[in-house]
């Protein structure tokens, strides 16, 4: 999809900056957000990477996940099958300095994702040096529940990396 909206016919009749593409995700959307901001090296015009990622209540490190309903759900696999393909799918192990400012958002108390997710990713990602901010509001909020408590730093952090 990025490559697509890159395209020169997007960027001409859509008016993109192919420079400054951002992506957004709740839930597992935003896990895709991340592994969409930290698959790959390189510059972040280029190809499918993208300038800046923001994941709300977002699964960073899926093989932290014990639950052998979901391995098999998500998976179709069960027991040590599937930790390459957890890890695989987890941004947490994709992590690398060329990657995208990130903004990582997360209730205190969610009950989906927990808040070690976040802070796992944070610690991945400074160790890496790349830019990142975390945001853990009050309560049990998950995904787009945390509009109210997350949207104004969001936009300020989207516009800190994509407006010039």
């Amino acid at each position: 999809a990025v490559m697509w909206l890159r395209a020169e016919r997007q960027v001409r009749d859509l008016g993109i900056d192919p420079d400054r593409i951002g992506v957004l995700g709740g839930s597992a959307g935003g896990q895709l957000a991340a592994m969409l901001g930290v698959r790959g090296t390189g510059a972040l015009d280029k190809g499918s990477r993208v300038a800046v990622v923001v994941s709300w209540s977002g699964l960073m490190d899926l093989e932290a996940i014990e639950t052998t309903k979901f391995d098999a759900d998500l998976f179709g696999c069960s027991g040590l099958a599937c930790l390459d393909m957890a890890a695989g799918a987890s941004p947490v192990t994709h992590v690398d300095p060329t990657d995208p400012p990130v903004l990582l958002v997360n209730a205190a108390d969610d009950p989906i994702t927990k808040v070690g997710q976040t802070v796992e990713m944070a610690v991945a990602l400074d160790d890496a040096g790349v830019r990142h901010d975390v945001l853990v509001v009050p309560g049990s909020a998950h995904s787009m529940q945390l509009a109210a408590d997350a949207w104004a730093e969001t936009l300020a952090f989207i516009t800190r990396y994509l407006i010039p």
